[in-house]
């Protein structure tokens, strides 16, 4: 990644956004995420820190099971990944890394053809 686009993912307003977005709807109530709301500031500044120092590690997933409307296993980012996420999101274009992170993740996106998976 050139140092350009790692500033401009690791901007204080690229990481509020994030931050914003990650917070909408329940997941606004997950212990993680009222944790991080404690002290905003201090932890988006730690994870700019760490974007620009080159030091940020994701930290794995959490892995629960959702009942509806099928049973099925879920694993899902911890909320600091999901705010590195999204921030990554907002200043990459989807098309470049659409394919990267239905590899990884296993997400569907919108959009996305079957034929992408099977590629």
């Amino acid at each position: 990644m050139s140092k350009q686009l790692i500033y401009d993912i690791a901007s204080l307003s690229n990481l509020e956004r994030a931050y914003q977005k990650a917070r909408s709807g329940t997941t606004k109530y997950d212990k993680e995420a009222m944790l991080f709301a404690e002290n905003e500031t201090d932890n988006l500044l730690k994870i700019q820190k760490s974007l620009l120092d080159g030091m940020y590690e994701f930290s794995g997933y959490i892995r629960f099971t959702v009942h509806e409307p099928v049973e099925r296993i879920v694993d899902a980012p911890h909320f600091v990944d999901k705010i590195v996420q999204l921030a990554i999101l907002f200043k990459v274009k989807k098309p470049f890394i659409t394919c990267l992170f239905m590899i990884v993740t296993r997400v569907s996106i919108k959009k996305v053809h079957t034929k992408l998976l099977n590629a």
